[in-house]
């Protein structure tokens, strides 16, 4: 398994979904070239950006398998034992969680 394959969870599909595959496999092709460019330079700063890049593409990664099983586009995986929360909750948060968001950040 190649670090990119690590990094994006290659072996975790619980859903078997063709997209998050191919999602997966493209991110960690290219957080591997981006690895492998930062291995071959001697310079700090091509190493730093190098490996942000990495980061950066498996942070993108997770986003975009969000948006692929995100609002029950794909089914649960099979075995599931919770219950799905109300969609409505999922994008909006309860009152009071707003509130102590706001509170937090008029005590800054």
């Amino acid at each position: 398994m190649t670090r990119g394959e690590m990094r994006v969870g290659m072996s975790y599909n619980p859903w078997k979904s063709g997209c998050v595959d191919n999602m997966k496999r493209h991110a960690a092709e290219i957080i591997d070239l981006c690895l492998d460019y930062a291995d071959a330079s001697p310079n700090p700063e091509v190493m730093r950006l190098a490996t942000t890049a990495a980061l950066k593409y498996e942070e993108a990664t997770l986003w975009a398998i969000k948006a692929i099983t995100q609002n029950n586009a794909l089914p649960p995986p099979a075995g599931f034992k919770g219950e799905e929360p109300d969609p409505v909750q999922r994008l909006h948060p309860p009152t009071s969680v707003i509130a102590d968001l706001t509170a937090a950040i008029e005590k800054t």
